[in-house]
């Protein structure tokens, strides 16, 4: 029961964070409310202080670093996420919330390997958490793109670690869209157009977003133009309907770009690729994109 109360007092206090509604007085007051609700219960609220470090210093030391953070000042933000991962024990339900945070950071930074290595770490300490592992699958691959190490059959088993990581988000959330089409893109990294036809396949019923319907859409006709085969016409009809755009998406298409231009330099068949030029361009138009944002 103790550990429910402490879990329910660390989540009103993260999202009084993210509201940008915490205050120091906030946190005594949910800790007092917990407390009143035990009581009339005949039950008494314990919030344990691991290391003589209390709840408030680690509260206190969160919104610093955050503070730290907004004003880009990074040194210092990851020196107080560091200060609270050092004292906390594992046990304690702040410090994987603490290694995701930093990982986040790190990975603004465009620091991979320091973002991969606490997503890890987050996920030894809480292995049900199903953004863990999909934190672990997408640095994963944004260490090769933009470090510009990227090119085909060179890091197959790092992209296979990587749709691993989807897979066990998967399995505990059936529903995450961004893992499905990420294995979708994952499998056309390494070219394997047939895994990504699959999966395209497969994760049709879980997509009931329009942004994500369209994402959907560029993915799997890609995937069966330069493996090919020939569209069917429920394929590409959402790119092609002459709506409003879809306007900013939430997804990382650069990557996709980058495969194409590495098929380009690399001389893959030209009718193929004409054709996942054209599915890319209709898919830019769809997204209300300039020719030029996507040129490859």
């Amino acid at each position: 029961m103790r550990d429910k109360t402490l879990l329910l007092l660390i989540k009103r206090i993260l999202d009084s964070l993210k509201n940008g509604n915490y205050t120091p007085d906030s946190f005594e007051s949910e800790v007092l409310s917990l407390k009143d609700e035990k009581q009339n219960n005949h039950k008494t609220v314990r919030i344990d202080t691991p290391h003589n470090y209390s709840d408030t210093e680690i509260i206190f030391l969160l919104e610093r670093a955050e503070c730290y953070e907004k004003e880009g000042n990074h040194s210092e933000a990851i020196k107080c996420y560091g200060e609270i991962i050092a004292k906390l024990p594992d046990n304690s339900p702040y410090k994987p919330h603490t290694y995701i945070t930093r990982a986040h950071l790190f990975s603004s930074l465009s620091r991979w390997k320091e973002a991969i290595e606490d997503s890890k770490m987050a996920l030894k300490l809480d292995p049900d958490s199903t953004g863990g592992y999909l934190n672990v699958g997408a640095y994963l691959s944004m260490d090769l793109f933009y470090s510009g190490k990227f090119e085909f059959n060179k890091y197959n088993e790092l992209f296979e670690e990587s749709i691993a990581y989807y897979k066990a988000c998967l399995e505990r959330n059936p529903q995450s869209i961004t893992a499905w089409l990420n294995i979708v893109e994952t499998n056309m990294f390494m070219c394997r157009w047939d895994e990504a036809i699959s999966y395209y396949g497969s994760c049709k019923p879980y997509i009931d977003t329009l942004e994500h319907q369209v994402i959907r859409a560029w993915l799997g006709s890609m995937a069966i133009v330069l493996a090919g085969d020939p569209l069917e016409r429920e394929d590409t009809a959402i790119l092609l309907e002459s709506k409003p755009a879809v306007g900013t998406l939430s997804y990382d298409i650069n990557q996709m770009i980058c495969v194409l231009a590495e098929l380009k330099r690399t001389g893959y068949d030209p009718q193929k690729l004409n054709k996942a030029y054209w599915v890319h361009e209709k898919f830019l138009n769809r997204i209300g994109k300039e020719r030029g944002a996507g040129q490859i």
